[in-house]
């Protein structure tokens, strides 16, 4: 299924006033939800829904503004991350046999990957700003493996291939912190080149 859009940008969230910026408030909404299986996403974003005409929610944005909007770009990011990848090949790792830890509740490490190992996307959502780490068990993927870190809130060069593993043992991976918003969400993408 497709994952429709949990909450609108642009909509006033708070008593105060406040904005969700981004994809409800992180671009980890919509990991999340290609990570568990969903097949794409469809992002809300009030201003632009509305084009000039009256809203529902007020906002201080035009629809021209919003095609520019933290959330915008953060589905256009997310839509060319995965149309480098076979996202149709992923299946949810629901048992959490590539994560080892994978935590709960808003911290639960969300993976996907390939039924013949050959990649894994794993999302890391934020925790604070600091680094995270991660338990894989790269017994699941086929060798060798390379990591590369994905951000998901900043438009930026891929970064060159990390580590390169065999898949015998398990591995504790760091993320890199701060992705340059405040936050320490990352995407780590396990691939066999």
């Amino acid at each position: 299924g497709v994952q429709i859009a949990q909450q609108f940008q642009g909509l006033a969230v708070t008593g105060t006033g406040d904005r969700v910026d981004g994809i409800a408030g992180q671009p980890g909404i919509v990991h999340r939800g290609v990570d568990d299986g969903a097949a794409g996403q469809f992002f809300g974003n009030n201003p632009i829904w509305h084009f000039d005409g009256p809203t529902l929610f007020p906002h201080r944005d035009t629809w021209q503004q919003a095609l520019d909007s933290t959330g915008t770009r953060d589905v256009a990011r997310l839509g060319a991350f995965f149309a480098a990848r076979h996202l149709s090949a992923l299946v949810p790792d629901r048992e959490n046999k590539l994560v080892a830890d994978a935590g709960g509740g808003v911290a639960h490490v969300m993976a996907a990957r390939s039924l013949d190992g050959r990649l894994a996307v794993i999302y890391v959502p934020a925790t604070g700003k600091e680094p995270r780490q991660v338990m894989l068990n790269l017994a699941e993927l086929s060798p060798p493996v390379t990591a590369t870190w994905f951000n998901p809130a900043k438009d930026a060069a891929d970064p060159a291939p990390g580590p390169v593993f065999s898949t015998s043992s398990r591995q504790i991976l760091s993320t890199p912190g701060d992705n340059g918003t405040g936050v320490n969400d990352w995407v780590l993408t396990l691939e066999t080149r």
